[in-house]
């Protein structure tokens, strides 16, 4: 999952380390500055700001774990995409690709699409 998340977030174009073990990603959008800067995306707590109210996305901004206030990082869990009930989670627990589980499927293209809008005009 915290692969597919980082892939979604360097195709947006974010830099991040990949993750190496965690259930976290900690991308940088700071090559995205001039284009954020349009949508009055200055800093983390705008950051996440928008992706919540304009991508459905929730994230914790940079600056809550000890980042300046005005980098564009944020932290996220990627276990919540397992599902949100123990049967979802089983199923992708399960499956021989999670990445192809219907629920988690849906949740990496809402995603996708969120970056998408971010990184776009």
């Amino acid at each position: 999952m915290a692969r597919a998340v980082y892939d979604v977030v360097i195709r947006g174009g974010a830099e991040c380390r990949p993750p190496t073990g965690g259930f976290y990603v900690y991308p940088d959008f700071e090559p995205l500055r001039e284009t954020l800067a349009g949508k009055s995306v200055v800093g983390g707590e705008s950051l996440q700001r928008h992706l919540l109210d304009n991508c459905g996305i929730a994230v914790l901004a940079g600056v809550h774990f000890g980042d300046a206030a005005r980098a564009l990082r944020f932290r996220t869990a990627t276990s919540i995409l397992y599902g949100a009930t123990r049967a979802e989670q089983q199923a992708a627990l399960d499956a021989p690709d999670p990445l192809a589980v219907g629920h988690v499927r849906a949740a990496l293209d809402a995603i996708e699409a969120g970056f998408a809008e971010l990184a776009g005009p």
